[in-house]
């Protein structure tokens, strides 16, 4: 852990959420052929010793139980390590975004672009999360990616299907 990171507080990362800043970097993400439905925004807002992830989606599918095959939701989330999500087309979608962002080679679930799984609500869901694994010049020209099922945070191809990507953009 650098110096920065752990003198960050939750009162100033609380005071730094509620200012009225803009992001420093977006995805707008779109879904597979399969999923046309699920779209949304993901911004990334500079914090002390990291990002602040802020995440906006709708069209989710409806989440199944656990015992289904394959397991709907909650949606294992990560931002990968490629520039582009490529063809959303069949079950191979957005195969051009790589595997997951992990500049240190860590483990999975250590890995900087491993997120928290998504919970949807009717389709919807809305996360912010604070991550100290990056800032968000460096996730700029990689891409952020929706799984169709949950993570078990500890195989790095877990997840799933890949079910929606965006493009990560300086804002």
């Amino acid at each position: 852990m650098n110096t920065e990171t752990s003198s960050v507080t939750m009162a100033g990362l609380r005071a730094h959420c509620q200012t009225d800043q803009q992001p420093a970097a977006i995805a707008h993400v779109f879904g597979s052929d399969q999923y046309p439905d699920i779209k949304g925004t993901v911004r990334f807002y500079p914090a002390p010793g990291g990002s602040i992830v802020e995440t906006n989606m709708e069209g989710l599918p409806a989440m199944s139980l656990p015992t289904a095959t394959p397991q709907v939701g909650p949606f294992a989330y990560h931002v990968h390590e490629g520039s582009a999500c490529g063809s959303n087309q069949g079950a191979t979608a957005f195969q051009a975004a790589g595997g997951h962002y992990n500049p240190t080679n860590q483990p999975h679930p250590l890995e900087a672009g491993d997120m928290p799984v998504l919970f949807p609500n009717n389709g919807l869901t809305y996360n912010r999360v604070y991550t100290s694994r990056f800032r968000p010049a460096d996730v700029v020209g990689r891409t952020v990616m929706l799984h169709q099922s949950p993570d078990d945070y500890h195989s790095p191809t877990a997840g799933g299907m890949r079910i929606a990507c965006g493009p990560i953009e300086q804002y």
